[in-house]
């Protein structure tokens, strides 16, 4: 059974599965939200409908197992530059391949359908140069891969991460001051109550992540008996959290006030995390997550190719519609789960080798 330590919750694996089942149910009826649909599968897209919100649970969840590596960081005196090799071995490889499956899925999609429209690579040279590197927030380019616009997100908070890094060593400074450089970082964020492009994306979003980072900090000085440092953690996400709420009915608003009212949950969930972590639900939830950023990846590919071909015959209205929505639904989740073990699990043991090298 999973426990509780400093610098991680049993409970973030069944949290990283809800999202990403969240997000897998958004997008299964991603060409059906404005279509006539079987009366029995109306309500389940009603719900469906707010799991965008999962993207959101994943930004807090970042922001707390970052906000752990880099108290860590200080603490062995790693090095920026490993700090960010470190977490350019984690996203980039299995995305890579992530990118060449969903580019082989496109052309069997043309060489089976002609007519069908998907590209099978990137619009031109600049568009795939973003692709490859994650960088559409500065290239203003149209992802190839339909999530990876998060992962490019993803990037950015681990730039800004080493940065705050950067500085603290520079300075000599501790894990408080740590996490008040990040807070500064999120204020210019909480401004930003529209969807926002570009590089004021990452502006915008960071405030989640800086919300992880208050969880992860609370519960690092509770288990030191450092009340002090719990009560500054605990208070800079409630400033946060006060200066949020006034954004509540934009995208960005809707979508900060829910990542911060779940950081909320993580704190509140905290005293009972072991015992909730060994319930069965809890274990099954966290068995999705052990492989949540491979489900997250090749989900949209699948889903996509099996509707819209139990489309051709099925009727959305029709009752069988219910059975070609859940096969997409579980072959995206079996997919998710084949990537994993055939890819990101051999990614994750090289990085965890090279990193073990380097001690």
């Amino acid at each position: 059974m999973p426990t509780a330590s400093p610098d991680h919750s049993p409970l973030l694996g069944a949290w990283r599965g809800v999202a990403a089942l969240a997000v897998v149910l958004f997008h299964s009826f991603g060409a059906f939200y404005q279509a006539p649909l079987w009366g029995p599968l109306v309500p389940v897209r009603a719900v469906a409908a707010w799991g965008w919100l999962g993207l959101h649970v994943f930004f807090v969840i970042s922001g707390y197992c970052i906000c752990a590596r880099l108290t860590r960081a200080l603490r062995t005196g790693e090095s920026v530059p490993a700090f960010w090799l470190d977490r350019a071995r984690r996203i980039y490889p299995t995305y890579w391949i992530a990118l060449l499956a969903a580019a082989a899925l496109n052309g069997l999609t043309r060489i089976f359908s002609p007519g069908a429209t998907v590209g099978v690579l990137p619009d031109n040279a600049a568009a795939a140069a973003a692709d490859l590197t994650l960088t559409h927030l500065f290239a203003g380019t149209t992802p190839y891969l339909l999530v990876s616009w998060t992962l490019a997100l993803e990037v950015g908070f681990y730039l800004l991460a080493g940065g705050v890094l950067a500085v603290c060593r520079l300075l000599q400074l501790g894990p408080q001051a740590l996490l008040l450089l990040a807070g500064t970082a999120a204020l210019p964020g909480i401004g930003i109550s529209a969807a926002a492009a570009g590089p004021l994306a990452l502006l915008a979003a960071w405030p989640e992540f800086f919300a992880g980072m208050c969880v992860a900090a609370a519960a690092q000085s509770r288990s030191r008996g450092d009340r002090r440092g719990a009560g500054i953690a605990l208070g800079l996400l409630a400033a946060m959290s006060f200066l949020a709420a006034g954004s509540v009915g934009s995208y960005a608003g809707t979508a900060r006030v829910s990542a911060l009212g779940f950081a909320w949950l993580l704190v509140l969930l905290q005293p009972w995390e072991n015992r909730l972590a060994a319930a069965a639900p809890v274990r099954w939830l966290g068995w999705i997550g052990l492989f949540s950023f491979s489900l997250y990846l090749v989900h949209v590919p699948v889903l996509t190719r099996i509707l819209n071909l139990g489309r051709r015959f099925v009727a959305a209205e029709a009752p069988l519609f219910a059975l070609v929505w859940l096969a997409g639904v579980a072959a995206a989740v079996a997919a998710g789960r084949f990537f994993y073990v055939a890819v990101e699990r051999r990614a994750e043991a090289n990085r965890f080798a090279r990193r073990a090298a380097l001690r």
